[in-house]
């Protein structure tokens, strides 16, 4: 692309191969460009030549070096989308004076180093989407008066230390919380159940041990349904070419109440406080160390469609009350010590592939057939549930 000015309040190539550096446009207030292969290095003087941008999208590129400083002067930008890029270095300082941010995603670059203590408390700032990159600091006292923040990504980073302090007070609006891939370590805190439009929480694959509160089960947004939440719900874009001409539509979609605990350290019970969440979607507490019991009313998660108990030490038999969930299309069981009949009612008269219950010896039933599955000693980081999230 070789032009050197264009006036139009906006500009949509997104989905193209278009290939070369970045255009300067001045005059320009949207610039779309995400989903080609563009090349180089953000412009240095991006802010300069294109202060009146307020939505710039340049996701899925191949740019790489610095997110450069001069940005700071594009002070009425809402939003930003830099992510699948192949961007290095630290997360610049300057956010303060773009007041306007609404949405930041720098997902899936190189970035690494902290986060700016400021970033998160931008007064317009809803989503900041952080994960997959190198970032590495302490998140217990790295989120201050984050008040307006409804999802909070970081998830596949090298944060360590325990969960954000003070949850309550400085996120009191969050209702995404995603920190799966990372390093926190201790218990999650009670003050976590203070926030009122919580539904969602990943927290897969950390270091994080204790009991899984109970307190969870009092959560307001957890016990909504996906139709009636009234949760922010992500937005998708959809491009469409019809006849040579870009139509772009925004697709609102509502994201299915989940709790992840997957791959962790937690023991102890799973709280029976958790089967009044009769909206839940999704519950994964595999790769664990919890004992005791199938709470016996798990059937009352009316909405629940893919439950995974997989690797614990659960014992005694199968709830008779999960014959009348009628939503499941997924279910492991697998790797407890489980006994009794296997159920048959409704959906799991469906489930007969072995993989679901092998390693509970004291299980029978049809779908305890005589194949032999190997025993995975090791929890594998590649492990994923059945059900994949759209987070964005």
């Amino acid at each position: 692309m070789n032009f050197s000015s264009l006036n139009s309040p906006k500009v949509n190539f997104a989905f193209n191969r278009l290939k070369g550096p970045i255009p300067l446009w001045s005059g320009v207030a949207a610039l779309y460009l995400r989903n080609n292969t563009l090349s180089g290095i953000v412009p240095t003087n991006i802010g300069q030549k294109m202060s009146h941008l307020m939505n710039l999208d340049l996701s899925n590129n191949h740019l790489s070096g610095s997110i450069p400083l001069s940005m700071n002067r594009i002070q009425n930008l809402s939003y930003l989308d830099l992510s699948n890029n192949y961007l290095t270095g630290e997360i610049p300082v300057f956010w303060k004076g773009m007041q306007r941010l609404q949405i930041i995603d720098l997902s899936s670059n190189n970035l690494l180093g902290g986060i700016p203590s400021f970033m998160c408390s931008l007064p317009s700032l809803f989503i900041l989407e952080l994960s997959n990159n190198n970032l590495s600091t302490d998140l217990s006292s790295a989120f201050q008066n984050c008040t307006s923040l409804k999802t909070l990504s970081l998830g596949n980073n090298k944060f360590f230390g325990s969960m954000p302090k003070e949850i309550t007070k400085n996120l009191p609006s969050l209702s995404k919380l995603l920190l799966r891939g990372n390093k926190t370590t201790e218990s999650i805190p009670e003050d976590l159940c203070g926030l009122p439009f919580l539904h969602l929480l990943d927290l897969e694959e950390n270091n994080l041990s204790g009991f899984i509160p109970t307190c969870l089960g009092d959560v307001h947004g957890f016990k909504l349904s996906l139709v009636f939440s009234g949760s922010v719900p992500y937005t998708r874009h959809i491009n469409l070419v019809l006849k040579g001409r870009i139509i772009e539509y925004l697709n609102q979609m509502p994201v299915q109440s989940t709790i992840d605990l997957s791959s962790n350290h937690f023991s102890g019970e799973i709280p029976e406080k958790l089967t009044e969440l009769i909206h839940l979607g999704a519950l994964n507490l595999s790769w664990n160390k919890l004992t005791w019991n199938i709470p016996n009313d798990m059937g009352s998660l009316k909405d629940l469609e893919n439950p995974d108990l997989s690797h614990n030490s659960l014992w005694g038999p199968i709830p008779a009350s999960m014959g009348s969930m009628t939503f499941l299309s997924y279910l492991n069981l697998s790797y407890n010590n489980l006994s009794g009949q296997i159920l048959v009612a409704n959906q799991f008269g469906t489930f007969n592939e072995p993989s679901i219950y092998v390693g509970n010896p004291d299980l029978c039933g049809a779908a305890r057939s005589n194949v032999l599955l190997p025993i995975l000693k090791e929890n594998p980081q590649s492990y994923q549930m059945a059900s994949q999230y759209h987070y964005t």
